[in-house]
């Protein structure tokens, strides 16, 4: 920060991020420049006093109002212009205290808009799971490697509501959204999901450079679409109804039906997958179960294939029903798990 800023008021924002130490630095630095202005003017102030003292001119001027005889006897030219100096270093005193509380004033509400407009993040690591309340009350349960972010109070401003409660998903999450005025969407690298008053279940998957978004819902109505340029949308209404959106730019599939018991394993500690590529498989269990797994053998020969799960599923476990179904052995390693060809 600023060299020229108080040791202790630069203390005071020693801990906090550097942007916010760059915006109280450029407070500072107004703060500062206004200073030196001052006291510059302040030394004219006094060098014209000491040259009218010298030169037996009256440096300093009754204050207005003043009535002849208020004071004792006439002040001497050199008296006048000491006690000229007083008021005039008492005088910088108090302007640069005000411009110090002028400073800490408006750190304050820099501070207060930096805090509001930062995102609120929730996150479960890889093995783990996590339940967050949103702030119109409704609830996200997320599976293990997952992330959300939404604005503080879903509002826009401090006190002012947002158009939309929208909540940035990176990962797999089960939502129960309770019903209100304004729409609730979901946003994903590919997709956008709007629902009002529903549950449902929203995953991304990474493949190479793109995300594949996958919604299906429990009740309710979900309306799904792609992220970016407009390409159509689907309504599913319907308990286990199921779409996917493969890009920011492709277009959502029609609706499919789908046993909820493999979409929502993983809330009962389980672990599923329906018709799933072994590469996708492998990244759902990393997710799962928070390891690495390399799959190193040709994943071209591989065949999808479906796994249940109910409760309480061991990662060793399905590693070995899925060797026996890819005819494949598995080993540890000091990263994690490899599977390879016999």
């Amino acid at each position: 920060m600023n060299d020229s800023m108080p040791p202790d008021f630069r203390d005071l924002f020693a801990d906090a991020p550097p942007d916010r130490r760059r915006e109280m630095a450029s407070v500072w630095d107004v703060v500062d420049a206004a200073e030196a202005a001052r006291s510059r003017a302040f030394q004219r102030e006094e060098t014209w006093a000491a040259v009218a003292e010298r030169a037996g001119l009256d440096a300093a001027t009754e204050p207005l109002g003043s009535a002849p005889g208020a004071h004792d006897r006439p002040a001497r030219s050199g008296e006048r212009s000491a006690a000229a100096r007083i008021a005039r270093r008492g005088g910088t005193r108090t302007a640069t205290r005000r411009l110090l509380l002028l400073a800490v004033l408006l750190g304050g509400l820099l501070a207060g808009g930096w805090f509001w407009t930062r995102p609120v993040t929730v996150s479960a690591p890889g093995g783990t799971q996590a339940t967050a309340t949103l702030p119109d009350g409704s609830t996200v349960e997320l599976n293990g490697g997952s992330r959300i972010a939404y604005r503080r109070g879903f509002a826009a401003l401090p006190f002012v509501p947002a158009e939309q409660r929208r909540v940035r998903l990176d990962g797999e999450a089960f939502f129960s959204v309770t019903p209100g005025g304004r729409p609730f969407r979901v946003v994903t690298p590919s997709a956008r999901i709007t629902a009002l008053g529903t549950q449902f279940t929203v995953e991304t998957l990474r493949a190479g450079g793109d995300t594949t978004t996958q919604v299906t819902v429990r009740e309710g109505r979900v309306r799904v679409a792609a992220a970016g340029p407009p390409t159509g949308a689907v309504t599913l209404a319907e308990r286990g109804a199921q779409s996917r959106v493969a890009g920011p730019a492709a277009r959502p599939t029609s609706p499919t039906t789908v046993p909820l018991d493999y979409v929502e394993a993983w809330r009962r500690g389980g672990f599923a997958v329906r018709q799933a590529s072994l590469p996708a498989t492998l990244r759902r269990l990393e997710r799962r179960f928070g390891a690495s797994i390399r799959l190193a053998a040709d994943s071209a020969r591989t065949r999808p294939m479906t796994l249940l799960y109910d409760a309480e599923a061991r990662l060793e476990t399905v590693l070995t029903d899925i060797c026996l179904v890819q005819n494949l052995s598995y080993r540890t390693t000091n990263q994690g798990y490899v599977l390879t060809e016999p």
